[in-house]
């Protein structure tokens, strides 16, 4: 008896299809029913990838996935933690942060998503730096008073 695998396939915000053995994927695929967006699963696997990597399929070509479709996910402008970072750590760098945090909601309304993304991106990093800084000048300040 032969061995072959077999596969699920995912369509992003959708629910899996399968199991699946690899002819009927190429065959959905050459109808147009799979794009390249959806995602795939060995039975047992725990993690999906996407189709298009699928090395078996290698020579099939998929359609171009529709992009107009996929929402894109509003980063985080870590605008709370600016604020509180702010009063508790380098004044300056916190007032920086909150200006960075307020573009992040700009970019994402003019559809600059990666951009609000890699601001986002920033914001977080600026943020993780005013800790760092708030923590050396508590330990600095407990050290000069002969705390430690």
């Amino acid at each position: 008896m032969p061995e072959y695998t077999e596969y699920y396939v995912l369509k992003p915000g959708g629910s899996p299809m399968g199991p699946l053995t690899v002819d009927i994927i190429e065959e959905l695929a050459k109808q147009g029913e799979l794009t390249a967006d959806y995602l795939y699963a060995e039975s047992g696997a725990e993690k999906w990838a996407p189709l298009a990597e699928l090395g078996i399929l290698a020579h099939a070509s998929f359609p171009p996935a529709d992009l107009s479709e996929v929402p894109h996910v509003k980063p985080s402008s870590h605008l709370v933690w600016c604020v509180v970072l702010t009063f508790i750590g380098c004044l300056p760098l916190g007032v920086y942060s909150i200006f960075k945090s307020q573009k992040v909601a700009e970019f994402y309304a003019a559809g600059r998503y990666a951009e609000a993304k890699r601001t986002s991106d920033s914001v977080r990093n600026l943020c993780l730096l005013n800790v760092v800084i708030a923590i050396t000048f508590w330990v600095l300040m407990q050290f000069l008073s002969g705390r430690m």
